[in-house]
């Protein structure tokens, strides 16, 4: 694993506080509800991060994966893809995926 993660809180994400150690992250979530995530990738040469989630939501199989790719001189594409199963769980995590985007979009422009 490389790079490193900080102690953040993104409200807009709905992610209230995460922490990370040990190739770990632990967040919670608005509301109170708890993760537990496996970091499995930090690059910052290919500006990557994967992560799995391991306890707090019953997946069989979880890999989560952001990109954020050069869309010319000053601006960037954010691509955030998710593997799940059991396919139901599509529905609970992609509005939060999509919540979190634009609240990293409102964030990073300075709207938030």
């Amino acid at each position: 694993m490389e790079g490193r993660l900080r102690r953040s809180r993104v409200s807009a994400c709905g992610i209230e506080q995460a922490t990370t150690g040990d190739g770990t992250r632990s967040c919670t979530l608005a509301g109170g509800h708890q993760l537990e995530e496996d970091v499995v990738n930090v690059d910052g040469e290919l500006r990557r991060f994967q992560y799995r989630i391991t306890v707090g939501m019953p997946v069989e199989h979880h890999l989560g994966t952001v990109d954020v790719l050069k869309d010319g001189a000053d601006s960037a594409l954010v691509v955030y893809s998710t593997e799940i199963t059991p396919d139901s769980l599509a529905d609970v995590i992609g509005p939060l995926i999509d919540g979190g985007v634009q609240g990293l979009k409102a964030h990073l422009e300075g709207s938030s």
